[in-house]
């Protein structure tokens, strides 16, 4: 769905939806370092396209592993670790953490052309734009993390395109539709809905970015808002001997795939089948469809350390809107994913390491925006006696843990309470789906999970 057909491109980008990148298949290889096959020839001869940083991304000790097969198992589903746990009877089931911990991107929510390193901070690609966003979300407060440029910002090389890096939020590119925000690093553009904006210095090799995202009070903006338990679509199934939730994703709107398209040209010539589909396309204004934003919310670059000034404002809200196109089965409330995510995409050698903190290269001021409004106004910003207004994305995963443990408890007396109310009888223990064979469909029972025990299994039942 990318309009953008200049690949000579990194990005950078926040993005707000869980759509998968695209599926191209890498070697079977395990693990590849950087001086093996996953670095281009034209790479090895330039040896100031790596860069020392905090983190030594580039280094010849970097190794990369491919992403999970599972991430391609069914369209329009996700796939995460979980785990059995006693203390649930009813879900049973559980979200299960992997190591290593704390904010990182994500190999359980990236294609398969992705490759991410062992502390999965570093990825890259040998194939066309693929994205690798991180595993947890900001859904209110200011945020801030930087993206080293280990390599990006090459033009062509032997007449073909060479390697790039996009930053910001989203996939298959950053920028590529309404649900995210990107950077391209060949000129500088900002990025949104696949269309190009003149905005900031372009970016390369040994470049570090800093992107500070700030989201307001979801109270404060959504009139009668109030955090309602995550309505979670998900089963427990079994690939290649791991359990893991299988859920339903969120697919794009049909609102905002709308603001895809472009205005008709005037006079322009149709063949008769478009003169036909014309006809029978409903009368529409050329108003763009209305969509709810999430007013003061913005997001600002830095290259170096220095500010490239306020890149975007009063982003897309991150719910899913809802209209006549909304289908029965389709996801229209939150699932506890929903939020701004962190995400690169790569081209043909792109490679990219993000901090997210605590400590940076180029922190920003104690308030970024309080720093361009004084700027614009030429009045002093007494910045330096201000206290840190925002956070580093690092601190973001023990609240996310935190969420993610009290849903299940609220999941579990729900389902607790609906079995009383019901009147229901224990139930033995379900089954989980074994989807190991190339997806022929098995049931298998987890008793052995538990030993072998005497006495009665717990009740149990399946969201």
């Amino acid at each position: 769905m990318n309009k953008d057909v200049n690949n000579n491109n990194n990005r950078i980008t926040y993005h707000d939806n869980s759509s998968h990148a695209s599926s191209s298949k890498l070697p079977s290889t395990p693990l590849i370092t950087t001086e093996q096959s996953m670095t281009p020839p034209a790479m090895q001869s330039n040896s100031s396209n790596v860069v020392i940083a905090l983190i030594q991304a580039s280094s010849s000790n970097t190794e990369f592993g491919q992403s999970g097969e599972q991430n391609n198992l069914r369209h329009g589903f996700k796939y995460l670790p979980c785990e059995l746990d006693n203390l649930f009877p009813y879900i049973q089931y559980r979200n299960s953490e992997i190591s290593p911990y704390g904010v990182r991107l994500s190999k359980e929510d990236a294609s398969l052309s992705v490759w991410i390193s062992g502390d999965q901070l570093t990825t890259t690609t040998d194939f066309g734009f693929s994205m690798a966003r991180a595993n947890c979300s900001v859904k209110e407060g200011q945020w801030f993390y930087e993206v080293f440029i280990d390599r990006g910002g090459e033009g062509k090389i032997d007449g073909k395109d060479a390697a790039h890096v996009r930053v910001g939020n989203r996939n298959s590119p950053v920028g590529s539709d309404a649900y995210s925000y990107g950077f391209r690093d060949l000129t500088g553009h900002k990025i949104h809905q696949s269309r190009l904006y003149p905005y900031g210095d372009p970016f390369k090799t040994g470049d570090v970015i800093g992107l500070y995202i700030s989201l307001p009070s979801l109270k404060k903006v959504i009139p009668g808002y109030q955090p309602i338990s995550p309505k979670r679509q998900r089963i427990p199934i079994l690939f290649k001997g791991d359990t893991m939730f299988e859920y339903k994703d969120f697919k794009p709107t049909h609102k905002m795939n709308q603001l895809l398209e472009l205005p008709e040209k005037k006079n322009e010539k149709k063949y008769w089948w478009q003169q036909k589909q014309d006809e029978a396309k409903p009368l529409s204004t050329s108003q763009p469809p209305l969509i709810s934003s999430l007013p003061g919310s913005k997001i600002i670059v830095y290259k170096n350390g220095v500010c490239q000034g306020v890149a975007f404002e009063n982003l897309f809200s991150f719910f899913p809107t809802v209209d006549e196109y909304t289908n029965d089965d389709d996801l229209t409330e939150d699932d506890g994913s929903l939020g701004y995510y962190p995400a690169v995409s790569m081209f043909r050698g792109g490679t990219c390491t993000l901090n997210f903190g605590p400590h940076f290269r180029y922190p920003p001021p104690p308030d970024p925006e309080l720093e361009i409004s004084s700027s614009t106004s030429k009045k002093p910003s007494n910045a330096g006696d201000s206290v840190r207004k925002w956070r580093p994305i690092s601190e973001r995963y023990m609240e996310y843990v935190a969420e993610d443990i009290l849903n299940d408890i609220v999941d579990e007396i729900e389902i607790w309470d609906w079995m009383i109310s019901q009147k229901k009888s224990p139930i033995k223990r379900p089954a989980v789906v074994d989807l190991s064979d190339g997806g022929i469909m098995k049931k298998r029972k987890l008793d052995e999970s538990y030993g072998e025990t005497s006495g009665d299994t717990p009740t149990s039942y399946h969201i």
